[in-house]
C-alpha cells in the first residue's frame, strides 16, 4: 500500500485515466488486505513523495494487534464473576470471539422486552 504525502498520481485502467490521487490518499490497499492482483496502474503526474507499507509488515502489525486484543479480552473474562469458572482453553476461545463496543452517555444497551441486544 502507498500513501501519497505530496504530489499527484493518476490511476489508469486499460490505458485510460480513471482517477487522480492527491496528498493524503492511498492506493494498493486491496492488494495488501486481500492478496489480490493489482486492479489498475498508478503513475506519477508530478514529483511525488510516498509512504509504503508491505504485506509482511502489515500482517505482523495486524497479528500483534490481534494478540493484544485477545489478551485484554481474556483479562476481562478472568475478572468477570459470572465467567470465573472458565479457565485455559475455554477462556481463550471465548476471549478470541469477544468484540469491544463503546456506548455514548445515556445510550440504551439492552431494551426491556427486546429479544436481542447489540
Amino acid at each position: 500500500m502507498f500513501i501519497l504525502q505530496s504530489g499527484v498520481m493518476v490511476v489508469e485502467r486499460d490505458g485510460v485515466e480513471v482517477d487522480q490521487i492527491n496528498p493524503g490518499q492511498q492506493v494498493g490497499e486491496l492488494a495488501l488486505l486481500y492478496n489480490e492482483a493489482r486492479s489498475a496502474t498508478v503513475r506519477t503526474k508530478t514529483n511525488c513523495v510516498l509512504w509504503s507499507l508491505d504485506r509482511e509488515t502489515f500482517q505482523t502489525v495486524q497479528a500483534a494487534q490481534a494478540l493484544e486484543s485477545r489478551t485484554k479480552s481474556n483479562q476481562y473474562l478472568h475478572e468477570a464473576q459470572c465467567l470465573s469458572a472458565l479457565r485455559g482453553y475455554h477462556q481463550r476461545k471465548l476471549g478470541s470471539t469477544m468484540k469491544r463496543t463503546q456506548f455514548l452517555n445515556g445510550e440504551v444497551i439492552v431494551k426491556e422486552g427486546a429479544t436481542n441486544s447489540k
